[in-house]
């Protein structure tokens, strides 16, 4: 046995057994989170299909659904569909083609909720973040990961463009949802 597999052995059985040993508040940390942040997942539905998920965010009184641009389609409209079997009309309020994110606005909300919104500037590299999802309107997704890079650039424009990118898997389970910190 080579000296590096002798001391690999023993460094993998400790990383293990710290994993298996972690306290289980902190599974239950995210999970608390995901239920705080649960109710404002939406799933974007394309008549009764779902095509994707979204944030719902209250700006005053009103409400806006935060998603990607290919499930804001041409119709002008989509059905939104919360937790708890919640389903609302919402109208293409704005769509970014440059960044890919639509804006959906409730149509006759009522008081449903809707997530905090974070700043760029409070993220850090190493963050832990949750990305959620709604994909069939009925069941959160979740996975988890940290924030891996922050990039801010400056487009001809001069407009500033910030991205995150994060080990999270982002999949069609969660394609469009929030992508949160342990804040929620």
């Amino acid at each position: 046995m080579s000296t590096r597999l002798k001391i690999a052995a023993p460094a993998m059985l400790i990383a293990l057994l710290a994993t298996l040993a972690a306290p289980a508040h902190a599974a239950d940390a995210l999970a608390q989170v995901c239920d705080r942040v649960k109710p404002s997942v939406a799933c974007i539905m394309s008549g009764d299909k779902p095509i994707g998920s979204g944030v719902v965010v209250k700006l005053k009184n009103d409400y806006y659904v935060f998603t990607l641009i290919q499930f804001a389609g041409r119709a002008g409209e989509r059905t939104v569909v919360l937790p708890g079997d919640k389903s609302f009309t919402a109208a293409v309020y704005g769509l970014n083609a440059e960044r890919g994110i639509a804006v959906l606005k409730i149509k006759e909300p009522k008081d449903i909720g809707g997530a905090d919104t974070g700043k760029f500037e409070d993220l850090a590299i190493g963050q832990k973040v949750i990305a959620l999802g709604l994909p069939n309107g009925e069941e959160l997704t979740a996975t988890f990961g940290i924030v891996s890079a922050l990039h801010t650039e400056k487009d001809a424009a001069k407009l500033m463009a910030d991205y995150i990118i994060t080990d999270a898997l982002i999949s069609t389970a969660n394609y469009g949802g929030p992508l949160i910190n342990m804040k929620g």
